[in-house]
């Protein structure tokens, strides 16, 4: 019996370095770009699931889109037939919000709620802020922020003011623990029906804004879904994903950066990839092929 019991005990060790290791791994990582990092993952095996500052509150920037377009979903859910319905984009929709990839190039012309839902997943500004107004406003998106069990995503504005936020508020901000299970929950829970959830999983497959991301260190035979949001200030650069292992069941994962200490600090795309690569080791590592 104590043989057996200073085996167990001996094995203590080896696990609590391999998890100390990962979190100094991270420690690093915003020693070297001078910031705070929040890493988390979902998914139905515990013994893998990653997290490190996972209770912080971060600027959540355009990844609260992927949220909104859930609300428009939801809405469809009450409302058949929404996701059809034509929208006539004007310049006074295009304002000055900046960035407009999809409603730029469509002024004059007309956009249903679901392009509008794809062209928001891509971060087009005006986009989001249509479907906004079109679902009546952001109470509808704390709504279903609030169904989703999430007490720390606050929402109180749309684009452009979404993205200016402060060190010492939570207003506008998010935590990876939460977001990552808001992501996890649309693609998978019950708050949307399976229609509606294979078109959100759609939405996500086709984005194309995060190959420099997360994307950049995963397999490259793992699919990947997911929503980027880039602040402009305080470093803010974050990606929430859903991945799909050739082996294991889909996880969700969201790396999210800040530097409070600093308003000018650009955004970092490097420290994504360099923390995205540290989470694929572990998983690999952990029988994930």
């Amino acid at each position: 019996m104590k043989r057996l019991l200073f085996a167990s005990l001996s094995l203590i060790p080896t696990i609590l370095l391999a998890n100390t290791t990962l979190d100094d791994s991270f420690k690093n990582l915003e020693d070297k770009y001078h910031g705070k990092l929040g890493i988390y993952t979902v998914n139905t095996d515990d013994k893998t699931n990653i997290s490190y500052n996972q209770n912080y509150h971060f600027p959540i920037c355009s990844v609260f889109k992927f949220l909104l377009v859930g609300a428009v979903l939801e809405y469809d859910m009450q409302h058949e037939g929404f996701l059809d319905k034509k929208i006539l984009i004007t310049q006074d929709d295009i304002g000055t919000l900046g960035y407009a990839p999809v409603t730029g190039k469509n002024i004059g012309k007309t956009l249903t709620i679901s392009q509008l839902n794809y062209a928001a997943i891509l971060s087009d500004n005006p986009a989001a802020n249509i479907l906004v107004r079109e679902i009546g406003g952001l109470e509808k998106l704390n709504k279903l922020v609030a169904k989703l069990g999430d007490k720390d995503t606050i929402i109180k504005n749309d684009e452009p003011k979404i993205n200016y936020t402060k060190p010492d508020s939570n207003i506008n901000k998010t935590t990876p623990k939460a977001i990552t299970q808001d992501i996890y929950n649309l693609a998978f829970g019950n708050i949307l029906d399976k229609k509606h959830r294979e078109i959100f999983i759609g939405y996500l497959q086709k984005n194309n804004t995060g190959a420099n991301r997360i994307a950049y260190s995963m397999p490259k035979n793992w699919i990947i879904g997911d929503k980027t949001g880039t602040c402009g200030e305080y470093a803010a650069t974050n990606d929430v994903a859903i991945i799909w292992p050739q082996n294991k069941p889909p996880f969700a994962l969201s790396i999210l950066y800040t530097n409070p200490s600093d308003v000018k600090a650009p955004s970092n795309e490097k420290i994504i990839q360099q923390a995205s690569k540290l989470t694929a080791n572990s998983l690999l590592n952990n029988g994930y092929k």
